[in-house]
């Protein structure tokens, strides 16, 4: 039945379920808000950013290849021959969407016929009707394979950050939210830009869950770097990035994370965000 729901009243019933409150789309004033209206109304560049193959070409223009990680192909349809050619060790994902990754370690364990099945599969998937995210729909699907940065056998920390552009002469504010354990138990932190914690935490972890013991990354610095370049004069974008070696590489450019429906705490913050998030929409080209 959800599906035949317009707009207007599948956004505000999602937002109600997730805030216990009514949404204020035309005239967003907290950070919720002006996600479910982004959501709502995506200028054309989130589609862009949202393609992880597309993305590629921005991120070269504008920070350079060497944040790139290094992408052994793409493909309209993957085959045996294909999986053939590529490495031993790889990431195979979908461009389109969020959660169509596969890290392939050894990939003499594997089925050649299985990984093109599984893989093609995601292409049928109209990622992005679910949550009703419109940007994602008009990314034209291919996967692509890429170096796996693997850590001792696992994947690598994932450094998500927050960059919110108040365009009023203020410099941008950025929080870092660490995610490690992806193989295993998946925990959460949040810093703030100078790696102190920060005082808040996502919903759903609670401030327990928040003492970390994890290293500053030593390129901390050039990672807000990078990630406040690659936001442009968006209002807020979330940026992000793995460190292997010691050195940087781009992740992904989220615009609405979780379907909008991300929450922080506690109480309060949802109001501070949205005054730091400048609106409306705007992307430099």
């Amino acid at each position: 039945m959800k599906n035949l729901l317009p707009d207007w009243i599948y956004f505000q019933l999602v937002y109600v379920k997730n805030y216990k409150r009514l949404g204020n789309f035309s005239q967003p004033q907290k950070f919720s808000e002006k996600l479910f209206a982004r959501i709502q109304n995506p200028l054309p560049a989130f589609s862009m950013l949202a393609d992880k193959v597309k993305v590629r070409e921005y991120v070269s223009k504008t920070v350079g290849d060497q944040y790139l990680i290094p992408c052994y192909g793409t493909y309209e349809r993957l085959t045996p021959e294909d999986f053939k050619n590529l490495p031993e060790s790889f990431v195979l994902k979908a461009n389109h969407g969020a959660g169509q990754v596969l890290v392939v370690k050894d990939k003499s364990t594997l089925s050649p016929e299985s990984v093109c099945n599984q893989a093609n599969k995601w292409l049928k998937d109209n990622y992005g009707d679910e949550s009703r995210e419109k940007h994602y729909l008009n990314i034209p699907r291919r996967l692509l394979a890429e170096k796996a940065l693997l850590q001792e056998g696992n994947s690598p920390d994932d450094y998500k950050v927050h960059v919110f552009n108040p365009r009023d002469g203020r410099a941008p504010h950025c929080f870092i939210q660490l995610m490690k354990g992806r193989n295993a138990i998946l925990s959460q932190a949040i810093y703030l830009s100078d790696w102190t914690k920060a005082p808040f935490w996502r919903a759903g972890y609670s401030a327990v869950q928040q003492k970390d013991n994890s290293l500053r990354p030593i390129c901390l610095e050039e990672m807000l770097e990078v990630a406040i370049k690659l936001t442009g004069t968006l209002g807020y974008a979330r940026v992000d990035f793995y460190v292997h070696d010691d050195r940087l590489y781009f992740g992904e450019v989220t615009l609405t994370p979780a379907g909008g429906r991300v929450r922080f705490e506690p109480a309060g913050l949802d109001a501070h965000l949205g005054k730091l998030f400048s609106w409306p929409d705007r992307m430099s080209d």
